[in-house]
């Protein structure tokens, strides 16, 4: 018998065409965090798949040994700021008045050896005395007078006071000080690591109680804003693809 015969009106109308291609996803920006001083951590704040934001910190180092340095670097400071104030006010008048008296007091020993040594020498002339009384006293007019020349020179030093080169040499000590200061502060901010990006943890690879040095790795973490897909495409439908065709992933 005849074949039945279905027939229908055409229709102008858009085709719709869905095609499964293979692929991959690839993260934008991916980065491996690793610490910039060794030490050991000390605590890690997060995990694997854990979304974390620019700036986090995500990994803590001991800092026990920065903190000790940082003490002593801010000690050091105040000592070289006292010594620099010391030198800008000058001699206080109490060192004066004690260089003064010191003077006075060498002045008086030097005149009272020099007078020794006159009496030593004639009672040696007379024969009362020995040689040897007269090496001694001579020995002790030449130390006081010695001594008389060491303290004229602490009290016209004490006089003068400070040179601007002794000043400069301190403010340059106060600047190595402050330095140390800054450099010891930037040792502390390092022991915490932070996100250089927003993304999430993709592996982790230190846990609290490991050592490690620069460079080593802590963890890896990818962006979660930018992605990069590749897909493979068949030569037959190569020519179909245009701008602006939708992709469901």
């Amino acid at each position: 018998p005849p074949k039945a015969v279905t027939t229908s009106a055409l229709t102008v109308g858009t085709g719709n065409r869905q095609v499964k291609l293979l692929g991959q996803v690839e993260a934008g920006e991916r980065a491996t965090l690793s610490p910039q001083i060794d030490g050991r951590v000390q605590r890690v704040l997060v995990k694997e798949g854990d979304r974390v934001t620019s700036g986090m910190t995500i990994a803590i180092l001991d800092d026990a040994d920065s903190r000790l340095a940082l003490a002593e670097a801010q000690a050091r400071l105040a000592q070289e700021k006292s010594n620099l104030a010391r030198l800008q006010v000058g001699t206080r008048p109490e060192i004066i008045a004690q260089r003064q008296a010191e003077l006075d007091s060498a002045t008086t020993r030097k005149l009272e050896a020099k007078d020794n040594l006159e009496r030593v020498s004639g009672l040696t002339e007379d024969g009362a005395l020995s040689r040897r009384a007269l090496v001694e006293a001579r020995a002790e007019a030449d130390a006081a007078r010695s001594e008389k020349f060491r303290v004229e020179a602490l009290f016209a030093e004490a006089q003068a006071g400070y040179t601007q080169e002794e000043i400069d040499a301190q403010q340059g000590l106060v600047a190595a000080a402050q330095a140390a200061v800054e450099q010891t502060q930037l040792g502390m901010q390092r022991t915490e690591i932070k996100a250089p990006f927003s993304g999430i943890v993709q592996e982790r690879e230190a846990d609290p109680g490991d050592y490690l040095e620069v460079n080593d790795p802590v963890l890896t973490m990818v962006s979660d804003r930018t992605l990069d897909i590749f897909l493979e495409l068949p030569e037959s439908i190569s020519g179909q693809i245009a701008p602006g065709m939708g992709v469901t992933l």
